[in-house]
């Protein structure tokens, strides 16, 4: 990938997602989706290609900054399959990881209108690490331009938007 490529990727969510799929919908709780990454034959593990990363995305019914169920807000959480949300992946795929986690997002939210916010927390590597967390705003920017974003205690952000 060039520069130009990554510089022009960041926030549009055109890189292609991976495929996905929902594994267990419960009404008015909880989406839970998985999806794998593609092997990679340039990096080796044990002396074969790297296998696929799989990922769990997790989208709940809660609202982070009142620490309540919410039908009008949902909870944005995704890791690597047996994985802490707080863990860093760093796997090199990040523009199509979002780009899947991006279409998951917009899924739920065409299948529930009545969702008017969203909330996540970005792990970081220190207590001063924002590089996640600007990577985020930026999808989140390009991709709901007329929300707005509040940084809540705990490193958490909760994006609002008008319903339509």
């Amino acid at each position: 990938m060039k520069l130009t490529d990554i510089l022009n990727e960041i926030g549009e969510g055109t890189a292609k997602p991976y495929k996905y799929k929902l594994v267990a919908d419960v009404r008015n709780d909880a989406m839970y989706y998985t999806f794998k990454t593609d092997p990679d034959p340039n990096q080796s593990y044990l002396g074969r290609p790297k296998p696929p990363t799989e990922y769990s995305v997790d989208l709940r019914f809660w609202d982070i900054e009142n620490n309540k169920r919410s039908l009008s807000n949902i909870d944005v959480a995704f890791s690597t399959t047996g994985g802490e949300y707080e863990e860093e992946t760093n796997d090199n795929n990040q523009y199509r990881v979002m780009a899947t986690v991006v279409a998951i997002v917009k899924e739920a939210l065409s299948k529930h209108p009545e969702i008017i916010s969203l909330t996540f927390t970005p792990s970081k590597a220190d207590k001063m690490d924002t590089r996640r967390a600007n990577l985020y705003k930026a999808y989140i920017q390009k991709q709901i331009p007329n929300s707005t974003r509040k940084v809540l205690r705990g490193g958490g952000v909760k994006v609002n938007w008008k319903p339509k």
